[in-house]
Parts: C-alpha cells; sequence; structure tokens
C-alpha cells in the first residue's frame, strides 16, 4: 500500500499513512504532517504511538508525540517519516505521475526485501512490460517491518536500544514537566505507549488504544477540545468578517501601503498594544481614553512613529470626517460597550466600520 500526501496529513490522517508501506509527500507548501493529539488532550489512538518509534526512532517520535508539532514535507523526509519527495509542479500533473515513479523507485531500492522482485525488474531497475503496477505496490508491502524498509537513520535506529530509549524517555519526560506541569497526562502517556512498543508491539496497538479511551474523557481533553472548537468558530467568523465589501477593500489598501485612518477607543492592555500593531503596519491611528497618563503612556511607546498618532480624550474632538474603522477596546462590561456603541452612531459616518474587541461578550 501507499499514502500520496499532499496537504495536510495530522492525526488519524497519519496514521492511516503510517500503516502503509511507503509515504509519499508534495513538497507543496500546505503539506503538513504530524500528530497533533495531545494538544487537545488526547493521544494517537490508532496505531500511531505504537508505529512511529520503528519508523523514525523512538528519540523523533518523543519529540513529534510530546510535542505535536507538524513537519513541512522536507521535514518529513529528513526524519524518515515519508519515503519520498516530489516537487508540487510534477506530482499528479506529469505522465506517469511523479508520485508513482518515486514508488518505483523506492520499491526497486528495496528490491531484496519483496517477493518476486526478479520478475518484476528488469536489470536496469524499470518495471517489466506486462506488470501490473497494482502488483508492485501489493507486493511493496512485504517491506514494512523489515530491517531493509526502515526509514530512520542509523543513530535513530540505535537509540531504540532499550538502555538508550529509556534515557531518552526520561529526559522527554522531565522536559514536558517543566513545560507543563504534570496535571496534563497525555504527553505522558503517549511517551509511556511508545516506549512499550520497542518491546513489545504486538500489545502496544492495545495498550494505545485503551489509554486513548481514557484520556478522551478527562477535564483537559474536554477543555481543550472546547477551546479547539471555539478557535475554529472564530477562524470563521473572521472571514466571514473579512468578506463584507468594505473591509475587503480596506484590506487591499492596507496592503497597499495607503494609510488607512483608524479610531481605538480604549489606551488600557489591548487597546494599546492594538493601537501600536497599526502603526507597526503604517496605518494612522486616533487612541481615544479618557486616562490623561494612559494617553501619555502610548505616546512614549509610539517613538518614531508618533508623527501618525492623534490622541484624544473624548470621541468629540475625533475627525470623523477621516475615520474609516473604529475598534473599541474598553472594560469588559456589557453595559459600557452598549453605551459606547450609541454614542459612536452619533459620531462615525454610514460608511466607518465598526469593530469590537470582545474576549466573553457576545456580539449580536
Amino acid at each position: 500500500t501507499v499514502a500520496v500526501i499532499r496537504g495536510g496529513c495530522l492525526g488519524g490522517g497519519l496514521e492511516l499513512a503510517l500503516h502503509c508501506a511507503f509515504r509519499v509527500a508534495d513538497e507543496h507548501g500546505k503539506t503538513r504532517i504530524g500528530l497533533p493529539e495531545v494538544k487537545l488532550g488526547v493521544i494517537p489512538g490508532g496505531g500511531g504511538c505504537a508505529i512511529l518509534p520503528h519508523i523514525v526512532g523512538y528519540a523523533t517520535a518523543a519529540d513529534l508525540l510530546a510535542s505535536g508539532r507538524s513537519l513541512n514535507a522536507r521535514g518529513a523526509k529528513a526524519t524518515g517519516l515519508v519515503d519520498a519527495i516530489v516537487p508540487c509542479a510534477r506530482f499528479i500533473d506529469s505522465h506517469p505521475p511523479a508520485w508513482l515513479s518515486a514508488v518505483f523507485d523506492l520499491v526497486h531500492t528495496r528490491a531484496a526485501c519483496i517477493p518476486n522482485a526478479a520478475r518484476m525488474f528488469d536489470p536496469a531497475g524499470a518495471v517489466r512490460r506486462g506488470c501490473a503496477i497494482a502488483e508492485v505496490v501489493e507486493n511493496a508491502a512485504a517491506v514494512r517491518g523489515s530491517n531493509c524498509a526502515t526509514n530512520a537513520p542509523l543513530l535513530a535506529r540505535v537509540a531504540n536500544a532499550s538502555p538508550i530509549a529509556r534515557a531518552v524517555r526520561a529526559y522527554a519526560c522531565a522536559a514536558v514537566a517543566k513545560k507543563v506541569g504534570t496535571r496534563y497526562n497525555a504527553p505522558f502517556e503517549a511517551l509511556r505507549v511508545a516506549f512499550w512498543s520497542l518491546s513489545q508491539p504486538a500489545l502496544a496497538y492495545a495498550d494505545e488504544s485503551s489509554t486513548f479511551g481514557m484520556t478522551v474523557v478527562t477535564p483537559e481533553a474536554k477543555a481543550l477540545s472546547g477551546l479547539f472548537l471555539s478557535g475554529q468558530v472564530l477562524k470563521r467568523a473572521w472571514r466571514g468578517v473579512c468578506a463584507v465589501p468594505a473591509m475587503e477593500s480596506l484590506r487591499k489598501r492596507v496592503a497597499d501601503g495607503e494609510a488607512v485612518h483608524v479610531c481605538v477607543v480604549g489606551a488600557g492592555y489591548m487597546g494599546s498594544g492594538i493601537a501600536l500593531h497599526m502603526l507597526q503596519r503604517g496605518l494612522r491611528v486616533t487612541l481615544v481614553d479618557t486616562s490623561p497618563a494612559a494617553l501619555d503612556k502610548f505616546m512614549r511607546n509610539a517613538n518614531a512613529k508618533r508623527h501618525l498618532v492623534t490622541a484624544c480624550m473624548s470621541l468629540r474632538d475625533v475627525d470623523w470626517v477621516s475615520v474609516e474603522i473604529v475598534l473599541e477596546s474598553v472594560t469588559e462590561d456589557i453595559a459600557l460597550k452598549r453605551a459606547l456603541f450609541a454614542e459612536l452612531k452619533e459620531h462615525a459616518t454610514a460608511d466607518t466600520v465598526l469593530l469590537s474587541n470582545t474576549s466573553s461578550i457576545p456580539l449580536h
């Protein structure tokens, strides 16, 4: 079996690919490969912990499992996570497809591990006429699990030796504990299952499955999954905002370097940070706050960009004719925000875009 990877191959998608004899990845910039389950408070449940150490070595597997980070195609090839990478321009469109040519090369290179290799390949290494592609791919399955088929570098395979792997696990556990403490259990469980798979590969699958079932019902998993889903909702909402014609036009003008005029109401921690970021992008900023000290602090932080800033203590002092965006960042008080937007309706023009920076108040 062959896994052809183009785009995101994360979690269960990568676990499916790990069960294949070969993995070929596209070099496209959007190709990302990894097992990010620990970021949701769970461990991989489809064989990821059990198989990964045998493919890339325990040290690399421990890093990928405990961090949940993903790799691009080149990074995956360097670790042995994929067998070959193919330039995206020739990945599918060439004849034959570049990924299929890569599979032929891999099968021929590892021919000593494949049944009937002499019948399938001629002395030059080409697939013999009359030998079906399906037969080549099917026989390639014999490669998986054999010593000559492993992708892991020699040092990685040496690191799978029990004393070395035990030391790597101890170091990884200490690093995780230092970063997230001991209440967050998923990374430690992933490291344990992966380590156990080195000595008990057949039993590690059942252990991984049962451990996944235990981690998925923990409070940490529920909280992190909820956070992830909320983030996805916010991303979709922001894409909807950006699709509004007025916002799309403003976004293009900012990208072109035009000095769009933005009014930020509230010079607290969030408001001043947002205003400084806008200054760095070259936007004109009017900052409104009733506290002279907060305005003075912001003007000092603005430094060389001070010429783009106007500080006001009242909405009445703002040049509303030129303001195109208003972003409020006042205290999280729904009554205060409602009163502010009621006042903004009196000052802002009909074309002004009104935005709110809130973390807990629903906008309707």
